[in-house]
């Protein structure tokens, strides 16, 4: 086996989650625009709301998914949240846009609303900038930096 291909298998052990322990994907509602964010925002009325600004080049955002999200205990900590990933891969005008609508267009962008309805608000009356989130990270984290996070008031 070539170093290459042995660095891409371990890369990839790596990644999987924990042995007997089901996916979170089903927990995302995955959008491209602002009409499918209205849509996702108007589904997840009254509650918390996790929104991952994402794209499938941003290696952070992969790992982020990978490991991160995976983890069981923030699955715990975040069950009562809808799950939001904003997928900003094609990189069109509309995706720019929503990106510059949170803030920097930076990614990885991890934002924690405590309620959906403030940012429903602003998508529809077209404000420019989007409501000052609860938590928000730019940056890739681990678990046990993101539960510290959550946890700080």
């Amino acid at each position: 086996m070539s170093p290459g291909r042995a660095l891409l298998w371990v890369l990839l052990a790596g990644c999987r989650p924990t042995p007997g322990y089901t996916e979170p994907a089903s927990r995302w509602t995955t959008v491209v625009d602002r009409a499918g964010l209205d849509g996702a925002l108007q589904a997840a009325a009254g509650k918390p709301v996790l929104i991952d600004l994402t794209a499938s080049w941003c290696l952070p955002c992969a790992e982020l998914t990978a490991t991160t999200f995976t983890d069981p205990r923030v699955v715990t900590a975040l069950a009562d949240h809808a799950w939001i990933a904003i997928d900003v891969s094609d990189g069109t005008d509309e995706q720019e846009a929503l990106q510059t609508f949170f803030g920097p267009p930076t990614l990885p962008r991890v934002l924690r609303y405590t309620q959906g309805g403030p940012l429903l608000a602003a998508i529809r009356d077209g404000t420019p900038a989007a409501p000052r989130p609860a938590l928000e990270i730019t940056t890739f984290v681990d678990a046990d930096e993101l539960l510290a996070a959550l946890a700080r008031p």
